[in-house]
């Protein structure tokens, strides 16, 4: 059948409906109650379609308001067990009755992906595609125009229909050609060992002749006539391998004994046939791996779960040529807008190749972003020099002793510092102990410190969250400032 995107071409439905959303999701309950809820926010009041396609089944789910609830209508093309007779309407009033239908239809054997003959067929089964379409204004033409425009399109797309299915008995037919070319080749090889080896074998007959003289009469030269005879039907001597073999046993257990050059004959024709019969099968076990490596579909390595998956599940970039699968740059982009970020840039172009000897300025930087977490950085005016200190000695400890090189020595300085945040009624950040002024505006702060995303509040010096999703950050603000002041008036 065509594509949905293919359909949606039309300009029957591409003038009449707009497609809100496409979704690429493994078919479990979880995703496909998602699917519906998001379709439901972007219709609004009004009507949504969303279609559904897991090969082969594509499955109309339409989404209607009826006063204070919606309704749910499945429409199934397919004869099922309750309704046998061929396509029905399936009604529902819950999300959760729907969805438990659609699970239980679009349902599949977990053991299959563990086949791996079948692993792409298998995957199409584990996954599907939801199309989300809201009905745009009606045109403002004449009815009859727009009767015209219905069957126009509906032409259109059983005439690409027809274009697929030409399309697909020729490439079935063209690989049916490439196979014939390849046993032509094949055939043609082998035609050519066996002139070949005949040639080897007429120059041996020749120059054994010419050794024995013409004394040799007509019985002695009758197996050589014979191995060449046997030498040109190669097909048949194979065929009947097995059968001539035998033969070949019984023949010398009740035939008397031979002379050497008949000897040597009857196992040279049997080492050829032996030859024959390997070279057929090699040949045959090629052609199928040839054909195996021409059908199967082409993998990928998501640099994400490290995964291998077919192509078809490539999100392909502008920015780069990295790939990733659909499902994990889904999850990125989606954990990038909850923390707020935009622009949104390629993961793996904003780590870069991590080597800490190329860029060994970068590194260091990194490494005191990651030090940050856990530690505090003092610097020590005595000798000038910085060093990281765990939060919790830092928090206990009244004198701090350095400890780099240059004799050990006590940083002073802190309790000065300690006097002016008193006076001046500075904050320091619950997080990371990092002194906070507030400039102006409410008392909600937000520590600067890389990798510390504490958010705190100004006037009672309490922790808010500790967290860098903008949803944890809203909900954990407004239950802490029912109790606090958000905002100070002198």
């Amino acid at each position: 059948h065509l594509e949905v995107e293919e359909i949606y071409a039309a300009p029957i439905f591409s003038e009449t409906l707009d497609n809100k959303a496409r979704e690429y999701a493994s078919t479990n309950r979880k995703h496909l109650t998602g699917l519906l809820r998001r379709a439901k926010l972007l219709s609004g009041e009004s009507a949504v379609a969303v279609v559904i396609t897991r090969p082969p089944e594509i499955i109309l789910c339409l989404i209607i308001p009826v006063e204070n609830q919606e309704v749910f209508a499945i429409f199934d093309s397919h004869p099922r067990p309750k309704h046998p007779d061929g396509a029905a309407f399936i009604f529902n009033t819950s999300l959760e009755g729907t969805t438990t239908y659609l699970t239980q239809l679009l349902g599949y054997d977990a053991q299959l992906l563990m086949d791996r003959e079948i692993q792409w067929e298998a995957q199409m089964l584990a996954h599907f595609s939801g199309h989300v379409f809201v009905a745009k204004d009606k045109p403002d033409i004449p009815s009859v125009w727009l009767n015209a425009l219905i069957r126009a399109s509906l032409s259109a797309l059983s005439l690409k229909a027809d274009v697929v299915s030409l399309q697909s008995q020729n490439n079935s037919l063209a690989s049916d050609n490439s196979s014939l070319g390849r046993d032509i080749q094949r055939l043609q090889t082998e035609l050519r060992m066996l002139k070949q080896e005949q040639h080897r074998q007429g120059n041996g007959q020749r120059s054994a002749t010419a050794r024995k003289g013409k004394a040799r009469d007509e019985s002695e030269i009758g197996p050589s006539t014979y191995l060449s005879s046997m030498l040109w039907p190669w097909r048949m001597q194979v065929d009947g391998a097995s059968t001539e073999r035998k033969r070949l046993d019984q023949s010398s257990a009740t035939s008397p004994p031979q002379s050497p050059s008949n000897q040597e004959e009857e196992d040279l024709r049997y080492a050829m046939q032996m030859q024959l019969e390997y070279s057929l099968e090699d040949s045959v076990l090629h052609d199928q791996m040839l054909e195996l490596q021409a059908t199967a579909q082409r993998t990928f390595d998501c640099v994400i779960c490290l995964e291998k998956l077919p192509e078809d599940y490539i999100a392909p970039l502008d920015s780069c040529a990295h790939r990733f699968c659909t499902e994990c740059l889904r999850s990125y982009v989606q954990s990038k807008l909850q923390e707020g970020r935009f622009p949104i840039f390629c993961p793996v172009c904003m780590t870069g190749d991590g080597s800490k000897h190329e860029y060994p300025e970068d590194y260091q930087t990194f490494v005191e972003f990651e030090m940050t977490a856990f530690s505090i950085l003092i610097h020590c005016r005595q000798c000038k020099e910085s060093v990281f200190v765990d939060k919790g000695e830092y928090s206990e400890m009244e004198i701090l002793t350095s400890a780099v090189a240059g004799g050990t020595h006590s940083c002073d300085g802190s309790n000065e510092l300690k006097d002016l945040m008193e006076q001046r009624g500075w904050k320091n950040c619950p997080g990371c102990q990092t002194p906070a002024e507030k400039v102006e505006g409410c008392n909600h702060m937000t520590c600067p410190t890389p990798g510390c995303n504490s958010h705190f509040c100004y006037r009672c010096g309490q922790m808010i969250v500790q967290s860098v999703r903008q949803q944890e950050v809203s909900t954990a603000v407004s239950n802490h400032y029912r109790s606090c002041s958000l905002f100070h008036y002198d």
